[in-house]
Order: structure tokens, then C-alpha cells, then sequence
């Protein structure tokens, strides 16, 4: 019997990285005698979500925090039982190492990854990650010295295989596609809608506040002339702040003439794309949300907040916005609903491409 074990941001009640946990779960199911521990920050909602479906067992990461300390003892016995069983490890998903807002990134996941190598002392293998952008001398050490000692390493965009070759030369970086293009998903067919139906999913992020704005003005006046369905979809729900962001918009939302706005608390990646194939299209800023509504074949509006943000948007042809702008953002909108059909085509066929395109990922955990 194989035993992987699977460490990244797994039980952050983060939906876009439990797409990732389960990505990988598919994909080792479909390996024969192989058994799949997840590192998790609350393995008790890991195992309730995944156990019975994955037959999977799960344990603590390691507490950096003073007030997850009290579950060291614990998260030292689990991995020291693996020391025997497990053969490999996969760190996966998510751009984990960037210091765009601070260190602590880059340094959280470097303790993880010392802790499980040096404890376990298995290969290290790292799939489906992004990295950068990594401005402090610090942050490109601590990557680096994770980089040089890993057994593999596949990336989901070229900036970042980039990266990785000028941190660490002797590292051959393999770019795939995200690993939410590899999620089970169930199909779902698309229902017309009337009123226009606009789904919205916003993050903390320096810009945020005056997309707000932006939103309201521009949501505001398309009002004036059809009526609109707003679905709000908050895509974390603890430590990121999506929900208050989106509480704040749905009170202010409430007040506008010819809307009607509802806000949706939903658990999985499967649960998103089945609301977002009942829209006519979303409007967001994480990833993971534009991802899924790649996959639902809901035409997105992109509020890039990053690089990896703008690169498979405008590889899937989906209006990017940069600056919040509402002459921008109407334009998008417009540009969707008057030829809503050909948006929907364009996402159906790129996500298609992108799922075919992870079929290697099937080898990759079988090494």
C-alpha cells in the first residue's frame, strides 16, 4: 500500500484551495492501493468533507501560531506514525509563496516544509503552485532553499516556471494548468435567465474599496433601464475579510432601484459552478471564483489583482480590468450580455482545453 502525504492550505475554509484538495484527491483515487493523509488547519472539517468519499485520514499542520501551539503534541505523534508508511509528499496549490502583503506567507510555508521533510524524510514533490511575486531578499532565500530541495516541481503559469529556474537553475519546472481545471465537477446545464442574473465575489485587497464604488455606480445604472438579480459568493470565511466586503455591498446594493441582491454561503467548488451556471455572468476578483465560471461556461469580468489573475484571463479572451474604472467595467458588462452566446462558448471550450491539457497530472502522481 502507497501512502501520499498532502500538505498545503487545506482546511482554511478557503473554497478555491479545497478545489485544489480535492483535485488531488480525484486524481489519486484513481490509483490503485494508495492511501492519501492530508496536513490540515482543521482536520476534523477535512475528514467530514472528504472522508467517507476519499477514504482519506488527516492531522494538524504545524502550529506557527501561539494559539495553535496546544496542538503540537498531537501533530508530532500523527506525522511521526507516517515516518514508516509514507512514500512521498506533494505540496500543492495556490500561490503560497509570494510576500506581496508581508513575509509571513513565505515564511509559514517554509516551516511547514522543513517540519513534514524532516520529520517524514520522503521526496518532496510540489504541483500545481505559483510563485512570486517575491520582492524581500528573505522571501526569495526561504524559497529558494525549499526550491533546491524538492524532487519536482510543477507550476500553473510560465511567470513562475520562470521564476523557479532563476531561484533555483538545477530545478526543471513543468507548467499545467491549475489544478481547479482537474476538479471533478459535475455538468450542469445552463438555465436563461430573466432578470439578468450577475454573480459577485470580492477580496480584501488594496483596490478593493474603490471597487466597490465602481460596482455600485456601474450596477446602479445598468439598473436604470433591465432589471438585476446580484448573487453575492464569498469565497473564504474565516481570516480573509470576503464576507464583510460583501455583507457591506449587500446592504448598499438593497438600496438601488430595480435589483434584487442575495447572498449565497456555499461550501465546495461544485456548489459555486452549479449557482454560477444559473448566471448570465460573474464579476470577481479570486482566481478560483473566475476559474469555476470558466468551467460553469458563465462568461467572467476579471478585477486583476495579480499577475496570475491576468494571464488565464486573457488567455480565455474574458474581459481583464486593471484600474477601477466604471466606464471599464459597464463597457465589459455590455460586451457579455449583447453577445452572451459567444462568451459562453469561449469559456465552455477554453476550460475544456485546460482540463485536457492536465491529463499529465495523472502520471505525475503516480511516480
Amino acid at each position: 500500500m502507497r501512502t501520499v502525504v498532502l500538505l498545503g492550505n487545506f482546511g482554511a475554509t478557503n473554497i478555491g484551495d479545497e478545489a485544489l484538495l480535492e483535485s488531488m484527491l480525484h486524481l489519486f483515487s484513481l490509483e490503485k492501493n494508495t492511501h492519501v493523509h492530508v496536513l490540515s488547519a482543521r482536520p476534523d472539517d477535512t475528514m467530514h468533507r472528504y472522508g467517507a468519499s476519499y477514504h482519506i485520514t488527516s492531522s494538524h499542520l504545524f502550529p506557527v501560531g501561539f494559539r495553535s501551539l496546544i496542538t503540537l503534541p498531537q501533530c508530532i505523534r500523527s506525522l511521526w506514525k507516517l515516518r514508516s508508511e509514507a512514500t512521498d509528499v506533494y505540496f500543492g496549490g495556490g500561490g503560497l509563496f509570494t510576500d506581496h502583503s508581508s513575509l509571513y506567507a513565505v515564511f509559514y510555508w517554509w516551516v511547514q516544509f522543513w517540519f513534514v521533510r524532516l520529520v517524514l524524510k520522503k521526496p518532496v514533490h510540489i504541483i500545481g503552485q505559483s510563485f512570486g511575486p517575491l520582492e524581500r531578499p528573505l522571501a526569495r532565500l526561504l524559497t529558494t532553499q525549499v526550491l533546491t530541495r524538492v524532487a519536482s516541481v510543477s507550476v500553473r503559469d510560465d511567470s513562475s516556471a520562470v521564476l523557479v529556474k532563476e531561484l533555483a537553475p538545477m530545478c526543471t519546472p513543468t507548467v499545467l494548468p491549475d489544478l481547479a481545471f482537474s476538479y471533478p465537477l459535475p455538468t450542469h446545464a445552463k438555465t436563461a435567465r430573466k432578470p439578468l442574473r450577475i454573480a459577485l465575489s470580492l477580496r480584501p485587497w488594496k483596490d478593493t474599496h474603490h471597487w466597490e464604488q465602481v460596482i455600485l455606480s456601474t450596477l446602479g445604472s445598468l439598473a436604470k433601464s433591465t432589471p438585476i438579480d446580484v448573487v453575492l459568493v464569498p469565497m473564504q470565511s474565516i481570516k480573509e475579510e470576503d464576507l464583510s466586503i460583501l455583507e457591506g455591498m449587500q446592504r448598499r446594493l438593497s438600496a438601488l432601484p430595480n435589483i434584487t441582491v442575495r447572498m449565497e454561503h456555499l461550501h465546495s467548488f461544485a456548489e459555486v459552478a452549479k449557482l454560477l451556471s444559473t448566471c448570465t455572468l460573474s464579476i470577481g476578483q479570486r482566481l478560483h471564483f473566475l476559474i469555476c465560471s470558466l468551467r460553469s461556461g458563465t462568461p467572467c469580468v476579471a478585477l486583476s489583482y495579480s499577475n496570475k489573475v491576468a494571464a488565464i484571463m486573457n488567455e480565455a479572451d474574458m474581459p481583464v480590468l486593471f484600474e477601477p474604472e466604471e466606464a471599464s467595467l459597464t463597457s465589459a458588462v455590455e460586451s457579455i450580455t449583447q453577445d452572451c452566446k459567444t462568451f459562453e462558448k469561449r469559456a465552455k471550450e477554453f476550460a475544456s482545453q485546460k482540463t485536457k491539457e492536465s491529463e499529465p497530472l495523472k502520471t505525475m502522481v503516480a511516480l
